[in-house]
C-alpha cells in the first residue's frame, strides 16, 4: 500500500495518496496539446479526494499545503528516478505536482475577458 497523507483545503482535509507506477506513466505521457488545467484535473482525479473544481475556487496560498503533501507523498519515486539519472521524468513529474499553484493562481487572478480580433484579451465591463 503506498503513502498518502492529508492536506487543508477550503476549511476540510483532503487526502492524497501515492501515486502508482502505472500512474506516474500515464501522468508523464499525456497528450501534448492537453491544457494544464486537464493535466492537473488528470492528476488530481487520480491522487486526491478533491476535485479540480474545488481547487480552482481555492486562493494560491491554501494550495501551497497540498502541494507540499503532493510532493511529500511521491518523494520516493522522484528521488529513485534521480538515483537512476531519470531526472527528466522525476523533474516532469515534481512540475505537474507543483502546477497545481501556478494553475490556481493564474484562474483566480485574471477577469474574465473576451478575445478581441488579434487575440488580445479584453476586460468584460
Amino acid at each position: 500500500m503506498g503513502k498518502s497523507n492529508t492536506a487543508p483545503l477550503n476549511g476540510k482535509q483532503v487526502t492524497v495518496r501515492e501515486l502508482t507506477m502505472q500512474e506516474i506513466n500515464d501522468l508523464t505521457n499525456r497528450p501534448p496539446d492537453e491544457t494544464a488545467v486537464e493535466q492537473i484535473g488528470a492528476m488530481l482525479a487520480v491522487c486526491t479526494n478533491t476535485t479540480p473544481e474545488e481547487i480552482m475556487k481555492s486562493f494560491p496560498s491554501d494550495l501551497d499545503p497540498l502541494v507540499e503533501v503532493l510532493v511529500e507523498v511521491n518523494r520516493p519515486f522522484l528521488d529513485q528516478a534521480a538515483k537512476i539519472n531519470a531526472r527528466e521524468v522525476a523533474e516532469a513529474l515534481e512540475q505537474l505536482l507543483r502546477s497545481v499553484c501556478l494553475i490556481a493562481f493564474t484562474k483566480s487572478s485574471q477577469p474574465d475577458t473576451v478575445k478581441e480580433p488579434g487575440n488580445i484579451p479584453t476586460p468584460i465591463s
